[in-house]
């Protein structure tokens, strides 16, 4: 069965166009933050007992980070969350890890000294994430469009301009779109 064939649940029009709407908005805020992630570097991070996870913007990229302190790697003696920024050009992991056509801006890194620590890095471009949601919006955009004609059809509409075809049913005599 194709795709746009599938009988998705009954959901209102509405909570597409607001879901849309949210979509749109989520894209320019992922933008501006990308934008910005080429001059300055955010890095949000949490610590406790022998964890610390890390979450980070830098040269258009997200980083997550985790790492787990080992026998003689010490421990973080208080629970914290903290936020640090600085220039984008100094932050390590993308001077360690740099763009390149191979890799897309896609990066892995796992790094271990015996007994002291473990550390998992993923580098992610945020054009991926942007290119999701992008989906996304066309995806609902389709899909308000689509539960828009149901509405109209439903109710005796031209399901394309919304004039009233009850007493023409095989063409609209404002648009000429065949019903």
């Amino acid at each position: 069965m194709p795709w746009a064939e599938i009988q998705w649940p009954a959901m209102p029009r509405r909570l597409f166009n607001f879901t849309h709407l949210f979509a749109i908005v989520l894209c320019a805020g992922l933008c501006i933050l990308y934008l910005r992630s080429f001059w300055i570097a955010d890095a949000w991070g949490w610590s406790c007992g022998k964890r610390a996870i890390q979450c980070g913007l830098a040269a258009g990229r997200v980083r997550l980070d985790t790492t787990l302190l080992g026998e003689d790697g010490g421990a973080w003696l208080h629970a914290s969350l903290d936020h640090a920024q600085y220039k984008a050009s100094i932050d390590p992991p993308t001077r360690r890890l740099p763009t390149t056509l191979h890799n897309f801006g896609f990066s892995f890194e796992r790094r271990s000294q015996w007994r002291n620590y473990t550390s998992s890095l993923v580098l992610i471009p945020m054009w991926a994430p942007l290119l999701l949601l992008l989906l996304l919006v066309e995806f609902l955009r389709r899909h308000a469009r689509r539960a828009l004609h149901h509405e109209r059809r439903k109710a005796g509409l031209c399901p394309h301009c919304g004039y009233d075809v009850r007493a023409t049913p095989v063409a609209c005599p404002e648009c000429g779109q065949p019903t």
